[in-house]
């Protein structure tokens, strides 16, 4: 795709949906994302809820009771300057040089993770370009109809902290995103989104496994400030929602409080003796009477081995 022309006019083409994160991010972010912050950033976040309650839609059917799967092995995925960890089948189908788009999946497809960061300039947000830029709520949707190839729905949720939620849907997809709008000095006409999606066709546990990699993707293109991710898990997922680092250092970012949002949804992070990555059911796979006092467990070199909380 690099050196090729784009017609601005076929942007919403079929053709051209499942492209648009790798060509709008390596020509608008790179621009706009460079910057320093305007003052006002936004208060630190308290432990929040990731729903409205155990209600219906997608996020209460996250939230059933459905047996967990033990503890999963992650692996590294890495492009560019992003990387995430995933399960074992997941490979990375779309990113930039520039570290502000990253796209991973299953093997089948029925997992996508994706994270984005860009820039929208004032036109843009004008509709001079098109409605899909006029608003975020608006972008996630073109976004996920890209990454899905079916039309997309959007829910919104309540807040997370920082974050802005929403429930997803695209034909038999299903899932969430996580946002965050901010302030461009140098075009206050428009706008800056950092977002998350997870999306899966399946059940509750589909959808987080999705989630755990789209929370887990690091890139270091987009400095948000941080206060977005300075907070640590400290419920009933017992430390698995954050980074190791941000849990024993307070060196936390929007992943750690993506990772916070997850738990809330039924899937957080371990780490055995070795460094490897896990993600666990917060709920089922937690065991109160394990061999060594409560905790998450896994084998680990043939035996069984109590893992500590938090993304290694």
């Amino acid at each position: 795709m690099a050196g090729e022309p784009f017609d601005w006019k076929k942007i919403a083409a079929p053709e051209n949906r499942p492209k648009w994160i790798v060509f709008f991010l390596a020509v608008i972010a790179a621009v706009y994302l460079v910057q320093t912050f305007a003052p006002g950033t936004p208060p630190a976040p308290g432990h929040g809820t990731a729903s409205s309650g155990n209600g219906g839609g997608v996020l209460g059917g996250l939230l059933d009771g459905s047996a967990g799967r033990g503890a999963v092995p992650l692996d590294p995925l890495e492009s560019g300057r992003c990387r995430t960890f995933a399960p074992a089948g997941w490979s990375v189908i779309d990113s930039n040089a520039n570290g502000t788009a990253f796209t991973a999946a299953s093997g089948d497809r029925s997992g996508i993770a994706s994270y984005g960061g860009v820039a929208i300039n004032s036109g843009q947000a004008q509709g001079l370009y098109g409605p899909q830029f006029t608003s975020p709520e608006a972008l996630i949707q073109f976004a996920v109809s890209g990454l899905t190839n079916q039309n997309a729905q959007l829910q919104p949720g309540p807040a997370f902290g920082a974050y802005q939620t929403a429930q997803l849907q695209a034909g038999d997809y299903h899932g969430y995103v996580l946002y965050y709008r901010f302030f461009l000095a140098p075009d206050p006409g428009g706008y800056g989104l950092v977002m998350r999606i997870a999306l899966a066709r399946g059940d509750r546990h589909a959808v987080a496994e999705a989630g755990g990699v789209a929370a887990a993707t690091r890139c270091q293109a987009v400095v948000i400030p941080q206060p977005i991710g300075n907070d640590t898990d400290r419920g009933s997922a017992h430390g698995a929602g954050t980074s190791k680092a941000c849990a024993e250092q307070g060196s936390c970012d929007d992943s750690d409080l993506a990772g916070t949002y997850n738990t809330q949804l039924g899937t957080g992070w371990v780490h055995d003796s070795v460094g490897r990555n896990y993600n666990v059911d917060v709920t089922s796979d937690y065991d109160d009477n394990g061999p060594d006092g409560p905790g998450y467990y896994a084998s680990v070199g043939g035996t069984r081995e109590k893992l500590q909380p938090g993304l290694e």
